[in-house]
């Protein structure tokens, strides 16, 4: 370990290359210099007094040497304060000899003469002009003799004053207002992390940009100290193979910095209390005074003072800080000391964090006090806030906590679960039963447990959907949202803080659940009191999930307004930025493709980032994809990116999902772009053929396998209609059309594209329209008046080709038929299949003669390669 350096350590003669006449001892410039133009520019202003203010280890020192070694024609005189020269006498004597050392003193001292008086003398008749340099000020323990110096500043014209110390009790802003004054704070002292390279490039340890940021972090720039770290790490073997142990390293030359440095600095008494404040970054006086059990203000003071403590001011009001390093190595050595003293501080300042809504302050204080009940509670208060924007210190937290001491509370277990991603049955014993009754659930809802049956059932709906439990969730968000209705009416100012987040988190769970519609409603209504929310994010994530929920509906124009007030949000950075800019990815990817711009539609849906297994909007992703690859051709790698997805996401796209109905329709439409129409049936079954957004499907099939009459009697189904968005009826208008135009019925074909070429038009959408065979499709706009057909020419549908060959085979199988055809395509004997299905053998013989008739094969062999041509069989 390299020896922590004494910058006060003095020689005699003078600093290379500065030719002044300057007092004949100065302090010796450490090794190892860090260029620091920032800096040294502020001294270069050449104001009348400059404070270089900062505590031990900061570089003042080493700062203004460096100045004046780059200045060799600058007149200056430097004084150290001693403690020979700390009270007012020695002061003025030791200054009037740097003075006189230099030339700059008057002809023979008179000793019978006031000193104060001999060196204002000297300093306000001298007609050249001086920089005069006082070094370590805090040592003066006389009052007034900054007033004194600056009196003698104002008089002396061609006078220069730059003071180094560590207090603040000299020089206050007050006292200098009619001087031009420069003022160099700790904050601006401490290494930056080009700085913190420059000076491991200097030692010898040639370090990366990743190893030069992560000393600079561990040593939080604080000058000496990084200095000695980095010649003990080049002297060490260790700094050859890039060491792990770089923050271990840091911290024990903070902590001998500590030892023979600050705390000898510190008075006995003060010690403990020092100590104590080093538990916190960025200590309040009214903290301070926690930490002390009584007034606190003197004694911080009192380390300002002594120079190891430094201030600055946030919101009016000072807050105290130690170096970054210092404070780590201080509260170590606080716990060293006094472990049980250590963790009962932390659990008061827990507890003073908590009641100030600083989460997670509080959750790292009370895991520091292994105070579990207190860490709980932190959770089950701010669970939301922890999970979106201290998830590494929500992590941390759980990981320490005893599961016994979590099991206690329900909402924490669904916290755990969301966070610790290994989950266990254990939560869904405790998941609240709520009552079905909409009288009952209003009761709770006016009752004193209102506020905290919603925050548990919130986290309850979050950690469902994490599962993939998504009719769970649903339905226990139903029933929430009563409750909540319940509350606002009575309960308002308690509930208003998070009613947005309560709205939010609802308004996914529906977009995630199958139900557009209501998530629609609930997504709006949380926008409209998202500036209640104390969670920022909370308004930056609603616009791009009603861009999303918008897209999907066909309201493009509406969806794009909201992914401009998407980007105009202020977001969150890390995690929370890139879940929230995912979803408005995929909107904004779903509106290039209704717009037909491929090449922004790849690009807007390449930019999304996420861990497979985690991201909870995957399927609306996965879909985009898969639509993007249809319409450029790429079928196959449309498959793959679904069957990764559900691969990745096994539990998450069952019944009441609406990835189930986003799979199926897309891969569906990719089955028929290959002329598969037996398994894009198949898949349509599997999504739930009966919802609205499969009845598409079903149609557009029917009508490529050359049925027009079946597809219009699929359109004329109104249950399907009044529930579906405008896309989808965007899509049947279509089908309807070109179903009209083969069944020789022209003016009902027109009338289909004029209702299509209108909804078209007010949406902005021209992907439907490469759904139909293009010359079909111009025929029937032959019958349109010129102005109604003029769209279809701007549209740009000429690069598009329309995507499915036609005629499709689509063969009738019935469920028995289809287990019979796969037991043949294995190689099974009539009997042991018969066997297998429990019937008879002649039954088995009567399925074959229809199956051989449906599919147009004269025997077994035949049969299965037809069955494999029309895409029967689902593996293949």
């Amino acid at each position: 370990m390299a020896e922590i350096s004494d910058k006060s350590e003095e020689y005699d003669g003078r600093l290379p290359h500065l030719r002044v006449r300057q007092s004949r001892r100065l302090p010796r410039l450490p090794s190892h210099l860090v260029p620091r133009p920032r800096l040294l520019s502020q001294l270069d202003s050449g104001t009348a007094l400059t404070v270089v203010r900062a505590p031990l280890g900061f570089g003042k020192t080493t700062l203004v040497l460096q100045w004046l070694q780059a200045r060799p024609h600058e007149q200056a005189v430097w004084m150290t304060v001693t403690s020979d020269s700390a009270d007012s006498e020695g002061f003025w004597w030791g200054l009037l000899d740097a003075l006189d050392d230099a030339g700059f003193g008057p002809r023979g001292q008179d000793r019978t003469r006031s000193p104060r008086a001999q060196v204002r003398r000297a300093l306000t008749t001298s007609r050249e002009a001086l920089t005069l340099v006082i070094d370590a000020f805090e040592r003066v323990s006389a009052d007034g003799i900054d007033r004194d110096l600056l009196d003698i500043l104002r008089a002396g014209h061609d006078l220069r004053l730059i003071v180094c110390l560590r207090s603040h009790r000299s020089f206050a802003a007050y006292r200098t207002l009619d001087l031009d004054t420069t003022v160099i704070t700790p904050t601006e002292l401490l290494l930056t992390v080009e700085e913190t390279s420059a000076l491991l490039d200097s030692v010898g340890l040639m370090a990366s940009a990743e190893r030069a940021e992560a000393i600079h972090v561990d040593g939080g720039g604080w000058v000496e100290p990084t200095r000695a770290f980095a010649i003990a790490q080049c002297n060490s073997a260790a700094a050859a193979t890039g060491s792990p142990t770089d923050q271990d390293a840091a911290t024990e030359v903070a902590a001998t910095y500590l030892r023979q440095r600050i705390l000898p600095v510190i008075e006995p008494a003060q010690v403990s209390f020092a100590l104590a404040t080093s538990l916190v970054d960025g200590l309040s006086l009214e903290l301070a005074e926690l930490l002390a059990g009584g007034s606190a203000e003197t004694q911080l003071e009192q380390l300002l003072a002594d120079g190891v403590l430094f201030a600055t001011e946030e919101s009016g009001q000072p807050v105290y800080r130690w170096p970054p390093a210092a404070r780590r190595a201080m509260s170590a050595e606080l716990h060293r000391r006094a472990p049980d003293l250590a963790r009962d501080l932390h659990g008061r300042i827990a507890g003073w964090y908590l009641a100030r809504g600083q989460a997670r302050k509080a959750l790292v204080h009370a895991v520091s006090a292994r105070d579990w009940e207190l860490t709980v509670r932190v959770i089950e208060r701010h669970w939301r806030e922890l999970l979106m924007l201290h998830r590494d210190a929500l992590f941390a937290a759980l990981s320490a906590t005893p599961l016994t001491a979590v099991a206690g509370s329900p909402r924490a277990l669904a916290v755990r679960d969301l966070r610790m991603q290994h989950p266990d049955d254990r939560v869904l014993s405790v998941i609240p039963t709520l009552p079905e009754g909409h009288e009952q659930l209003h009761t709770i809802g006016q009752s004193e447990e209102a506020i905290e049956v919603l925050e548990t059932g919130l986290a309850m709906v979050a950690m469902l959907r994490r599962r993939g439990l998504l009719a769970r969730a649903r339905d226990l968000s139903d029933r929430l949202e009563v409750i909540a209705g319940a509350a606002r009416a009575t309960r308002t100012r308690e509930l208003n803080g998070m009613l947005p987040s309560f709205l939010h988190q609802i308004g996914i769970t529906r977009l995630l659940a199958d139900d557009l519609p209501g998530a629609l409603g609930v997504l709006h209504a949380a926008y409209d009191d998202a500036a209640l929310s104390l969670l920022t994010y909370v308004q930056a994530d609603i616009p791009g999930k009603l861009a999303l929920a918008l897209a999907l509906a066909g309201e493009a124009k509406e969806a794009d307004v909201w992914l401009q007030r998407h980007q105009d949000a202020r977001k969150e950075e890390g995690w929370v930025r890139r879940r929230i800019d995912n979803t408005a990815g995929t909107a904004r990817a779903l509106l290039a493709l209704e717009r037909l711009d491929l090449d922004q539609a790849s690009e807007a849906i390449e930019s999304i980032a996420g861990d497979p297994g985690t991201e909870e909007f995957w399927a609306f992703a996965t879909y985009t994809r898969a639509m993007i690859a249809l319409y450029q051709g790429d079928v196959f790698g449309g498959l793959r990116a679904i069957d990764r997805a559900r691969a990745s996401y096994p539990t998450w796209w069952g019944e009441g999902t609406t990835a189930r109905v986003l799979l199926a329709s897309v891969e569906a439409d990719l089955l028929l772009a290959l002329g598969r129409g037996n398994q894009a049936r198949a898949a349509l079954r599997a999504g739930g053929i009966d919802h609205p957004w499969l009845r598409v499907n079903i149609a557009r099939l029917l009508l490529n396998a050359g049925r027009p009459q079946e597809a219009l009697d699929e359109i004329a189904r109104t249950d399907w209609a009044r529930r579906a968005e405008r896309r989808q009826h965007l899509d049947m208008l279509l089908v309807e059309a070109v179903a009209y135009h083969r069944l020789g019925q022209p003016e009902a074909a027109a009338d289909a594209l004029g209702r299509t070429l209108s909804a078209a038009e007010a949406s902005g959408s021209r992907r439907a329209f490469a759904t139909v065979p293009r010359d079909e499709l111009l025929m029937v706009a032959a019958r349109l008046p010129a102005r109604r057909r003029s769209w279809l020419g701007a549209a740009g549908l000429d690069d598009h080709p329309y995507l499915y060959p036609e005629p499709v085979e689509l063969v009738e199988l019935t469920d028995r038929e289809q287990l019979v055809l796969q037991h043949l395509a294995a190689g099974a004997r009539v009997h042991e299949i018969a066997a297998h299905l429990y019937v008879s053998v002649n039954t088995i013989k009567t399925h074959l003669r229809s199956i051989y008739g449906k599919l147009g094969a004269a025997n077994r062999r035949d049969a299965v390669a037809n069955a494999r041509r029309l895409g029967l069989f689902l593996d293949a």
